[in-house]
């Protein structure tokens, strides 16, 4: 399936423009800063946009401990107030607006309200298809954007109007991934399912029942993307 159009209440997420370019820079230079200390502390690299865009194909040979660096407590932050203005604005509370939604606040497991990705297209890096409505993040919206890497081949894949249906799950028993997430029991077709385009300075918004992936099997660059969440008040 490849569209471009998406309706939030038919096809269970959209695609919106949050930030300005300038904007964008901005918030793009705090998650690299704050991805570039990880792998300064973890494996003493200093870390390019180019570098960084290639890691799947040298972190491996550089000897990096993936797992270890990018554990949950390592990839989510409070961010500082200058972030959170940028992020959570007035085109995004419009926007909730538009679906219903007028009061909001930040969901926060403890960890810290702002998380980033960095998925490799091969290891597994991104989750399987789910939901968050099949985890501990039950009733949140998210917001999806991309930070590096816009090939569409690596972009977080969905299943338009998953929201409206029930699907089959099973809790796995081996992951390093949330514990206590339910998992889809099938692998959508590339009939039910896409991977958006997107550009720098757009957002994703989804329902909290839209069937979503991380995971990238095929793709010539890592991505980095942030995601936040909203629980309606």
């Amino acid at each position: 399936m490849d569209r471009s159009d998406f309706s939030f209440s038919r096809d269970g997420f959209e695609i919106f423009p949050l930030l300005s370019v300038a904007d964008f820079m901005v918030v793009k230079g705090f998650a690299l800063e704050m991805l570039g200390n990880l792998f300064r502390e973890y494996a003493g690299k200093e870390l390019s946009e180019e570098a960084l865009l290639t890691y799947h194909l040298w972190g491996a040979e550089a000897l990096v401990p993936h797992r270890e660096m990018l554990r949950a407590k390592n990839r989510h932050t409070q961010a500082n107030q200058a972030i959170r203005s940028l992020l959570v604005n007035q085109i995004l509370e419009q926007r909730l607006r538009t679906i219903g939604i007028s009061n909001f606040r930040l969901w926060d497991e403890g960890l810290g309200w702002l998380a980033f990705r960095l998925v490799r297209p091969g290891p597994g890096d991104g989750y399987p298809f789910s939901c968050k409505n099949w985890g501990p993040a039950k009733e949140v919206l998210s917001i999806w954007i991309p930070i590096l890497g816009f090939e569409q081949n690596v972009m977080i894949h969905l299943v338009p109007g998953s929201h409206l249906n029930e699907y089959p799950k099973y809790l796995p028993t081996d992951t390093h991934f949330t514990k206590d997430e339910y998992r889809l029991t099938y692998e959508p077709t590339e009939q039910e399912s896409l991977r958006p385009i997107m550009q720098p300075g757009q957002a994703l918004i989804f329902h909290p029942k839209t069937l979503h992936a991380e995971e990238v099997k095929r793709g010539s660059c890592t991505r980095l993307n942030l995601e936040f969440r909203l629980e309606p008040l």
